[in-house]
């Protein structure tokens, strides 16, 4: 069911490129995306109906208002500026390079550390995007140089409010940022909008678009992105980035007769591989490559270590860190967890975490580890619920080689991430992890210092 939600998504998102592509040469880009805003706030005004959320878009009212224009009123306007001479296929992805901008802007306005592959992710990104509109530059199409740059231009702005949400916005309902940021690009462009509103009659069909694009590419699409974010992780459902431009060529193909050439096809790819590295998504296909290493590591076959040693599995492709035992140091521990549900709370542990069982005490007790990291499962039916301790319900803080291949890792597993990897000011990389009876507890890595 996530996948099929992943793909109506991005088949939803893809759309907006046709819609825009339609609807820009009647309403001309201010216009319509007044409306396209207008629309998508109207849309999202329940998710201002808990008093929590209303006194949260009260407090943080100006970072809404910053996002809603970095991330909505100069963005949107820009590409639907640029498809009155770009195809709808080609605007797609170009906004796919969102995500290098993305990268860039937070190692150079938010010194956030760039990890080791991002700098080259982002140079083929960026010649993705030469081989990609060369063919356009070079046949001389008028328009077509600064429909280009203000395309990118948008994606520049949307790197920069992704980057500017985390570090003001963090802790705020998605869906209210989402209301927010709709509502203050409303405000901005509505009084614009009636400067430049087309003083001729607008045909039906275009009318339909405008509506689709306010309510199902904007309003409910957010509605079902953050429903994703919430289900499977935001790593998850940010994967939609490298899903849009296959649905944004095809449906400029389909219903506008736009040529796919074999420069878009590369020029595409090319894009969607930087991209790739720079977000570290191909981090996950190096993370199974270990795991496979770690399965055939000798120190993890039965009978190869003493009863109750904990071997470090770095060398073997293990995620979780190990810390060498000498007479000055503490050796492993176990945390203990008191837990309503022990045969669920022992399967969550080994099926989705990848814990392994060290030993089982009849019905009461277990013990799982992963690498150095061991954890002892107690059955207490009457126990109190965490979620009723709150921030008590944290029990530890483990760090790893690479947070995001093993964020990646337990994502398609069906982890429940509370928090998706974020750096933070102390040089740490976090996410945050819940059991299924609402345990929390922190992964990290430490970020190298320049």
């Amino acid at each position: 069911m996530n996948l099929i939600e992943l793909f109506l998504l991005a088949a939803i998102w893809g759309a907006s490129f046709l819609f825009m592509r339609v609807a820009t040469p009647e309403f001309g880009p201010i216009a319509l995306i007044a409306l396209r805003v207008g629309i998508a706030a109207l849309v999202l005004i329940p998710a201002l109906r808990a008093a929590e959320a209303r006194q949260q878009f009260r407090a943080r009212w100006w970072p809404l208002f910053i996002v809603g224009l970095t991330n909505s009123a100069i963005p949107f306007c820009l590409l639907a500026y640029s498809t009155l001479y770009l195809n709808a296929g080609l605007d797609s992805v170009l906004n796919a390079t969102t995500p290098l901008w993305a990268a860039l802007i937070a190692a150079t306005l938010f010194q956030s550390p760039m990890m080791r592959g991002q700098l080259p992710g982002l140079l083929l990104g960026l010649i993705g995007v030469v081989i990609l509109v060369w063919d356009t530059l070079s046949a001389g199409i008028q328009g077509a140089t600064p429909a280009i740059a203000a395309a990118l231009l948008a994606t520049l702005f949307y790197g920069f409010a992704v980057n500017y949400s985390k570090r003001r916005l963090a802790g705020i309902r998605p869906l209210v940022v989402a209301f927010g940021s709709q509502f203050f690009a409303s405000i901005v462009l509505i009084p614009l909008a009636l400067l430049s509103w087309p003083r001729h009659s607008v045909m039906p069909l275009t009318w339909l678009c405008v509506a689709a694009l306010g309510m199902l590419c904007t309003g409910f699409a957010y509605v079902l992105f953050f429903r994703l974010v919430e289900h499977v992780g935001a790593a998850y459902a940010a994967s939609v980035t490298f899903l849009i431009p296959l649905f944004g060529v095809a449906w400029g193909a389909l219903f506008l007769d736009e040529k796919i050439t074999p420069r878009i096809l590369i020029g595409c790819v090319i894009i969607l591989v930087g991209t790739a590295l720079a977000t570290r998504k191909l981090r996950l296909a190096w993370c199974v490559v270990r795991k496979r290493a770690f399965r055939a590591c000798p120190a993890d076959r039965p009978g190869s270590r003493a009863p109750g040693a904990i071997a470090s599995h770095l060398p073997c492709g293990d995620t979780f860190m190990s810390e060498q035992n000498n007479a000055s140091t503490l050796r492993p521990f176990a945390y203990v967890l008191a837990v309503q549900d022990l045969d669920r709370s022992a399967a969550y542990f080994r099926d989705v975490l990848g814990f392994r069982e060290e030993w089982a005490d009849a019905s009461d007790w277990r013990l799982v580890s992963r690498g150095q990291v061991r954890i002892m499962l107690g059955s207490c039916p009457g126990a109190l619920a965490p979620s009723a301790i709150g921030d008590h319900s944290y029990f530890g803080y483990m760090e790893v080689d690479d947070v995001d291949a093993l964020h990646e890792e337990l994502v398609q597993k069906g982890a429940r991430i509370l928090q998706p990897p974020m750096d933070r000011p102390y040089a740490m990389r976090e996410f945050v992890v819940a059991t299924p009876e609402g345990h929390r507890f922190v992964i990290g890595q430490t970020l190298a210092r320049n």
